[in-house]
């Protein structure tokens, strides 16, 4: 059955997972095929040949901006994941999916789960020889995000030097916008109007230069 741009019906995911990774904040593309990609990632997780492969797609769909309703049909894909890297006995897989829960966590205000789930995936992150740069600020992102709108305890305030630090290292200017953006929220809610409103400044301009007027 073909209801997007492309067939997944007995389709391997690793045929179709290039199309995901060229379309990346293809937002309308997404929108497209969401429920066929979704099937497939759950079909993916179901055959140990294929767990890699789906767990990879499960990172690719998450850097999307999905709506509330696509976060709520990922979690049980994003449970499933986390059993099957700890089967597999992987500390990487298990910090990438856990960041992910973080933030499905976060889109339903569970902030006291996201906190933990994103402590979780620190706590592999640092379990790594050399960690992906770009999952790591993914991982920070997270916790400055949950500890801005969710305070809990004293926060280790190098959490903020480490994530800036590792920015200048990174390309991907989506992700580089949402961490501007996280900056700005967390300077907000701690009434330090002047750093919120230079993240916030070099967040619009991101998004203004990607042509994004849904982050906008």
């Amino acid at each position: 059955m073909e209801t997007g741009d492309f067939t997944l019906a007995m389709k391997p995911i690793g045929d179709w997972l290039p199309d995901l990774e060229r379309h990346q904040q293809d937002y309308a593309w997404l929108s497209r095929n969401f429920d066929e990609i979704r099937a497939s990632i759950w079909d993916g997780l179901n055959r140990p040949q294929y767990v890699l492969d789906a767990i990879e797609a499960l990172n690719f769909v998450f850097q999307y901006a999905m709506s509330r309703s696509d976060y709520m049909k990922m979690e049980e894909h994003l449970r499933l994941a986390l059993s099957e890297a700890h089967i597999l006995r992987d500390s990487e897989l298990q910090m990438r999916v856990w960041a992910q829960l973080g933030h499905n966590y976060l889109k339903f205000g569970l902030h006291g789960s996201a906190r933990e789930a994103f402590d979780l995936a620190h706590l592999h992150a640092n379990q790594q020889r050399h960690p992906d740069i770009e999952m790591k600020l993914i991982i920070n992102i997270g916790l400055i995000r949950a500890q801005a709108i969710y305070p809990n305890g004293l926060f280790d305030e190098q959490v903020i030097a480490d994530t800036l630090e590792m920015a200048r290292g990174v390309t991907n200017l989506p992700l580089l916008g949402t961490m501007y953006f996280v900056m700005a929220m967390y300077y907000h809610f701690r009434l330090k109007a002047i750093y919120a409103f230079g993240h916030a400044q070099t967040a619009y301009a991101i998004w203004h230069r990607l042509g994004n007027n849904q982050e906008k």
